[in-house]
């Protein structure tokens, strides 16, 4: 072979030894392949499958594979990845916001607030304007338990359904008040708790043994309208509400009762009862009360009051 001709075909050689398609640099395409969130952005290989082709529309992390490099390898490689930068945070998780006010409308930033299933409890207390949060918390129902730091601070609950992402708060402020009656249990046959409810208890009845709190008999009557306690759980209408003490005391047998007057009823209507039932994170139906034609309210037969806790009547 000639020299010229062994040039000639040496540069032929040269052209043909070289891929058409380059070399994917996955180490230096700025995109740090986040598999978690996905990215969607372009760039990194985390999306799919590699596209070898130089077609500039993303280099391999496009997904779909082109090994012929006519640049037909679409595979939109996008992952579905919004590129939103929330891969690294789980957005599955739910959050509670809500407020704390006295009974003067005042701000409380001294109180124990509860969030509680019944394997597990999250604490939180307000801060100096009354707010508080509970944030990363998992779906559930809670019960939500309220105290303040004062000795005669009244014990609130309810239960909040809270799924999974949901971002729940608490519009109005819930009042925080102080009990406004108390009576030593085993002294009498009937105690009056503030607001008119006349409890029948059982006579010399003591808590039960380990118990230690106070043997007492505490109440509160609030107006539901201005209570500001989330009820969603309860259905119907509330038209009574007081908190009870000694505060989660169990009752076996429940005790009867009947109320002075209750504000927005009507004789002849039927109420159903409810109390909170702090462990068992529910509402306990208690069974149902009468409006009488004067008026006031008594407890039907087999109905009663089986835990000190949230007492509630409700309009079907």
């Amino acid at each position: 072979m000639t020299r010229p001709l062994l040039i000639w075909a040496l540069f032929l050689c040269g052209c043909e030894s070289k891929n058409d398609t380059p070399e994917a640099d996955w180490s230096d395409d700025g995109d740090t392949g986040n598999w978690e969130g996905g990215t969607g952005g372009g760039g990194g290989p985390s999306d799919g499958g590699a596209d070898a082709s130089d077609d500039g529309d993303g280099g391999p992390s496009d997904g779909g594979s082109d090994d012929d490099g006519d640049g037909d390898g679409d595979g939109d490689g996008d992952g579905d990845g919004d590129g939103d930068g929330h891969g690294g945070e789980d957005p599955m998780t739910a959050a509670l916001y809500g407020s704390l006010i006295d009974a003067s409308g005042a701000s409380v930033s001294e109180a124990d607030i509860k969030l509680c299933t019944s394997l597990q409890c999250k604490t939180a207390w307000p801060d100096s304007s009354g707010n508080f949060e509970f944030v990363d918390i998992e779906s559930a129902t809670f019960a939500l338990e309220v105290k303040g730091e004062w000795e005669e601070s009244a014990t609130i609950m309810t239960f909040i359904e809270l799924d999974m992402a949901e971002v729940h708060t608490i519009e109005t402020p819930i009042v925080l008040p102080s009990f406004a009656s108390s009576a030593d249990l085993g002294s009498t046959t009937t105690i009056t708790v503030d607001g008119g409810l006349n409890i029948s208890v059982t006579p010399d009845y003591t808590l039960p043994f380990g118990t230690s709190v106070e043997d007492k008999l505490k109440g509160i009557k609030m107006n539901p309208a201005t209570a500001g306690l989330p009820m969603d759980e309860v259905g119907g209408e509330l038209v009574g509400l007081w908190y009870l003490g000694t505060w989660d005391t169990a009752i076996d047998p429940a005790w009867s009762f009947s109320i002075d007057t209750l504000a927005g009823v009507e004789p002849g209507e039927r109420l159903k009862v409810m109390t909170g039932d702090y462990l068992g994170v529910s509402w306990v139906d208690e069974g149902t009360a009468t409006v009488q034609w004067d008026g006031s309210v008594t407890a039907d037969m087999g109905t009663g009051i089986s835990f000190l806790s949230t007492l509630v009547f409700i309009r079907e």
